[in-house]
């Protein structure tokens, strides 16, 4: 540098430039040039591991995510056991793989763990690579998935009760049960397995009331006043009432009883197709305009103490209830199934 100040010197001074003068200056010059565009390509290469890091994590938390939200058969059929419970896929940007669209020059792979029997849950590990810098690097996460344990209906579910709040200290909502005698309701938890049963035809109810009760109290002790509601789950019947198919949430897939691998459940998902099934047309459609397609509702609570209070449903449907043989609503309050 202080060949180059002196060089500057004398050309502020007019003195005149030596070739020694001009080499030091032209090689300084140089030098700073190529530090420069060291720091510029070392830059651009650190901005580009960056975004390519970013995108993997984002191709990674996509995967996870959408593993975790699609039905475990998914899962499963991907990461069979015929392809060592690992699935690869090298993206080309044009194929999504767990609805998530793998770009070119990244590489995932999806690795489970070994089921055991039945199989019901595994360890998943994704992997994305992708190369920065001649490097091969790669992102990991990992999740557990459980495959879906269904019953044979949509489980009882408070936030489809109109009027339902569960901030309000003033009203209380108790499971109701028949008595050893069949002759009134007791009151039960919500984690009591024998609260109902449809496959057996005992139907989930519940107690809205003001007052305070305790399990195994008769629900009218003290004289208590309220309403008794009993959960219908959604279900398309035929339109004479006979038959019925129940459906998966606020879905139109039926839920249906699959055995395979020695292992029997309820699930929405088709054996053959690992595609989720739509209810049998024409002969099942939706009870009357209760539920329609996409409407949210995994289910009602009919009340069985007011007639003109119904909420969501209709007339029709209670109608078609009174003809159901399954759902058999309004015809169970007139043979006692559903004591006063």
């Amino acid at each position: 540098m202080n060949k180059f100040r002196r060089f500057l010197l004398k050309f502020k001074e007019k003195k005149g430039l030596t070739g020694a003068d001009v080499a030091a200056a032209i090689t300084v010059i140089v030098l700073a040039a190529g530090i420069a565009t060291a720091i510029y390509v070392n830059s651009i290469n650190k901005s580009k591991d960056n975004m390519r890091y970013s995108a993997a994590v984002r191709i990674a938390t996509s995967v996870v995510e959408n593993i975790e939200k699609q039905p475990y058969e998914t899962l499963e059929t991907n990461c069979s056991s015929a392809n060592n419970y690992k699935y690869n896929f090298v993206g080309n940007g044009n194929k999504s793989v767990f609805e998530t669209k793998i770009p070119n020059g990244f590489k995932l792979t999806v690795t489970t763990s070994v089921p055991t029997t039945p199989d019901i849950v595994r360890d998943v590990i994704v992997n994305v690579q992708y190369k920065a810098n001649n490097n091969y690097k790669t992102i990991t996460l990992t999740t557990l998935k459980e495959r879906e344990m269904l019953d044979m209906t949509n489980s009882p579910d408070l936030a489809f009760l109109d009027g339902y709040n569960p901030n309000d200290n003033t009203q209380h909502y108790y499971p109701i049960k028949l008595n050893s005698a069949k002759t009134s309701y007791v009151i039960t938890t919500f984690e009591d397995n024998s609260w109902y049963d449809y496959n057996a035809g005992n139907y989930a109810i519940i107690y809205v009331t003001a007052s305070s009760l305790n399990v195994n109290d008769d629900y009218k002790k003290n004289s208590s006043t309220g309403q008794r509601y009993v959960w219908i789950p959604r279900f398309v019947s035929g339109t004479s009432g006979s038959g019925v198919q129940y459906l998966y949430g606020s879905s139109d897939y039926k839920i249906i009883w699959r055995t395979d691998n020695n292992f029997g459940r309820y699930s929405y998902i088709d054996v053959t197709s690992k595609q989720p099934k739509k209810y049998d047309e024409p002969n099942y459609r939706y009870v009357a305009d209760t539920f329609s397609s996409n409407d949210g509702y995994a289910g009602f609570w009919y009340n069985m103490d007011n007639s003109a209070n119904q909420g969501k449903i209709t007339s029709a449907t209670k109608e078609l209830l009174s003809k159901n043989p399954i759902n058999n609503v309004l015809a169970a309050e007139k043979t006692s199934k559903f004591p006063k």
